[in-house]
C-alpha cells in the first residue's frame, strides 16, 4: 500500500509540474495515447515532410507568377508603356471591350474568393 500511495503522489506531482509549464489558459489533456504512440506519430509526420511539399509547391507557383494573388487586370504591361500607347494598344481606360474584359476578370476573382 505504501508504494501505491507513493506512486500516486509521484503521478500527482508530475501532473502539477506539467500544468505549471502550460500557459494559464490551457489545461493538460488526455489523448488516450501512450508516449510511444505519440512519438511514432511525430516521427511519421517529420519523415513525410509535414506538408512541406505542399507549401513549396504554392511558393513555386507564386514565384513563377511573380506575385501573390490573382491578376486583377489581364491587360499586358506593355500596353501601358509610351510605345504601347503610341501603337494604339488597347487598355481598359481607352477601349470599351478591354474594359469589359478587365472588369470581368476582377468579378471572376471576387467570385472565386466567396
Amino acid at each position: 500500500m505504501a508504494t501505491d500511495n507513493a506512486s500516486e503522489k509521484d503521478t500527482e506531482e508530475q501532473k502539477a509540474s506539467q500544468a505549471a509549464q502550460l500557459p494559464a489558459d490551457q489545461e493538460p489533456r488526455a489523448t488516450g495515447k501512450s508516449a510511444e504512440e505519440i512519438a511514432a506519430t511525430n516521427k511519421a509526420a517529420v519523415k513525410s515532410g509535414g506538408g512541406a511539399d505542399q507549401v513549396q509547391a504554392a511558393v513555386d507557383d507564386e514565384q513563377e507568377q511573380g506575385y501573390r494573388g490573382n491578376t486583377p487586370d489581364p491587360t499586358p504591361n506593355e500596353h501601358y508603356t509610351v510605345a504601347g500607347v503610341l501603337a494604339g494598344k488597347p487598355t481598359p481606360e481607352t477601349d470599351y471591350a478591354q474594359s469589359l474584359k478587365a472588369t470581368g476578370s476582377v468579378r471572376d476573382n471576387l467570385k472565386a474568393r466567396d
